[in-house]
């Protein structure tokens, strides 16, 4: 049996984080103490290589004009902007008057920074959100998406929430499938030859009821009509898949960004959360979901949701991963079975040195960090009753900012910042995360 080392390096690292900020200290200390309590004896992956990637940028700068410029690593970039300022305060920031509000606040500007305008054929307003500004980067994941829309609704920015469910509108088939991928304009072209990816329209339909959920009485009907093509393809094409929610979608990738030729629990989830946005909003059968919710327990949960599921029972199943959040609020409206267990327990063989985790258990084992898989555990944590450690996920990510204090996509063993940044996908995670947990404060 492979012993636990990830939980061993971390420790150390705390002793030798003396020459941080005490914030930085603190946090370190804060996330280590959870993670180390939450992987127990059950810790076993092996001793990781130690791969490294450069980071591309600290961050992206708005000019005067509107263009984007990238900050080159290591500089510190210049305080926000007029415009910037007057934007947010036609919002809210998560963390306001908490050590959490820089971080927040540089969230929500690098997360407009992101998404940019575009006319469409008919002359609406739309806008493409775009993962990073790296021109490798610099494309429309729907998925990404869908949380910058969410993201920007929950803290009153519903322009540019509106415009990403239209742009998202402007380009999906008309059979309700979506691409990988799109290039941020108005043409609806892709930039490669990638093959579509099942779960974006799942994660339209989620994004989709939780913006109309914050839109004002009086807009509401209008909002309606405005996401009625691409409610009415998605629940055709959810489904078509699933044969009324009585099977498995096709094998597709997922948010792993790799071929599949199995389900994945990720694909699964992301049809589930789609059906379930449609039966809220009367577009598709309860007893559909709960026939669909059946399928999934039954071809995952028995197994303890693998990211893959076995040939023959256990036999050929991968380890959990990431999407076991996906089976679980905000996602779904009640955890699914054993969801809340399998969470915690893929943690373990996520665990990366610098502290943070990998998209799932059987990913390479190059050491790296991914800030997604942080802010997606965050998320599930704060929405399913661990403050704690949805804090020190957040913490994690505070303490492992850019020079200008960007969230970047990936960290080294050794704690660096690496790949591109900002990285609009976990800066929605970061602020939707501190917005439940502001809102769980207040309601208890």
């Amino acid at each position: 049996m492979r012993r636990c080392r990830y939980a061993v390096s971390v420790k150390r690292s705390v002793g030798a984080a003396d020459t941080r900020s005490p914030w930085r200290r603190g946090a370190r200390a804060i996330g280590v103490a959870v993670v180390v309590s939450l992987l127990g004896t059950s810790c076993t992956p092996a001793a990781p290589t130690t791969a490294h990637i450069a980071l591309i940028s600290a961050g992206v700068r708005v000019e005067p004009d509107g263009t984007r410029t990238e900050i080159p690593a290591g500089e510190t970039g210049a305080g926000a902007s007029l415009e910037e300022i007057l934007w947010l305060g036609e919002g809210t920031v998560p963390g306001a008057g908490t050590r959490y509000e820089a971080l927040a606040r540089r969230a929500l500007l690098d997360l407009r920074a992101l998404t940019v305008p575009v006319r469409l054929d008919d002359g609406t307003q739309a806008f493409a959100a775009v993962a990073g500004w790296d021109p490798k980067w610099r494309y429309v994941w729907p998925r990404d998406g869908a949380f910058a829309a969410v993201a920007f609704a929950q803290t009153g920015h519903l322009a540019q929430a509106r415009g990403i469910l239209r742009f998202l509108g402007s380009v999906q088939g008309d059979d309700g499938a979506f691409q990988a991928r799109y290039l941020p304009d108005d043409s609806g072209r892709v930039p490669d030859a990638r093959p579509q990816q099942y779960d974006a329209a799942g994660w339209a339909m989620w994004a989709t009821a939780m913006v109309r959920a914050q839109i004002p009485a009086a807009d509401v009907a209008a909002f309606d009509a405005e996401t009625a093509p691409l409610l009415r393809r998605s629940v055709g094409y959810l489904l078509r898949t699933t044969v009324d929610g009585t099977r498995l979608p096709p094998a597709s990738p997922d948010y792993w960004e790799t071929r599949s030729h199995r389900v994945t629990l990720g694909t699964a989830a992301s049809a589930l959360m789609g059906l379930e946005a449609g039966a809220d909003l009367g577009m598709v059968a309860p007893g559909v979901v709960a026939r669909y919710r059946e399928v999934v327990v039954a071809a995952f949960g028995s197994f303890g949701y693998p990211r893959d599921r076995g040939y023959l029972g256990s036999i050929g199943q991968t380890a959990s991963d990431g999407a076991t959040a996906f089976i679980a609020p905000p996602f779904v409206s009640s955890a699914l079975p054993g969801a809340t267990q399998a969470r915690k327990d893929a943690l373990a063989a996520m665990m990366r040195p610098a502290g943070g985790l990998a998209p799932g258990g059987s990913w390479r084992n190059d050491g790296i960090s991914w800030t997604p898989s942080v802010g997606v555990n965050a998320l599930s944590a704060a929405y399913n009753g661990d403050p704690a450690e949805a804090y020190a996920w957040i913490d994690w990510i505070g303490a492992h900012l850019t020079t200008v204090g960007s969230i970047p996509e990936k960290v080294l063993a050794d704690g660096s910042p690496a790949a591109v940044a900002p990285l609009g996908w976990s800066d929605s995670l970061v602020l939707l995360t501190l917005i439940r947990l502001e809102s769980a404060t207040r309601d208890s």
